[in-house]
């Protein structure tokens, strides 16, 4: 798979991340990657305490208990809420366009 850059990324409990657009040209994030802009990015939940959201510029939250979104986190500002008192874990993979159009991803999420 022609991976880009992956995280995991891990809010703590009763907390949250202001809302932002994610700068990977000032973050010199390997170029060959920016002509790739818009939805590229897998959003997987991994642990999603009750409560927690993600919400998206004029979107609102999204739907992400029941599972991955592809999402474009570049163009559109957006924030992170967890006000439970467990941590909560996604894992965001960057990856070419045609790999996501190809994908499918199964299983149950709780």
């Amino acid at each position: 798979m022609d991976i880009f850059y992956c995280f995991l990324g891990v809010l703590s409990p009763n907390n949250f991340i202001y809302p932002h657009t994610d700068d990977h040209e000032q973050n010199n994030y390997n170029k060959d990657f920016l002509c790739y802009k818009g939805c590229t990015q897998l959003y997987i939940p991994l642990k999603w305490p009750k409560g927690s959201s993600l919400k998206f510029g004029n979107v609102g939250e999204l739907p992400f208990e029941k599972g991955p979104l592809v999402i474009n986190n570049d163009y559109f500002t957006h924030a992170g809420i967890n006000p439970s008192d467990e941590y909560r874990y996604v894992l965001a993979i960057r990856s070419h366009r045609s790999i996501i159009d190809n994908c499918t991803i199964r299983g149950t999420y709780e």
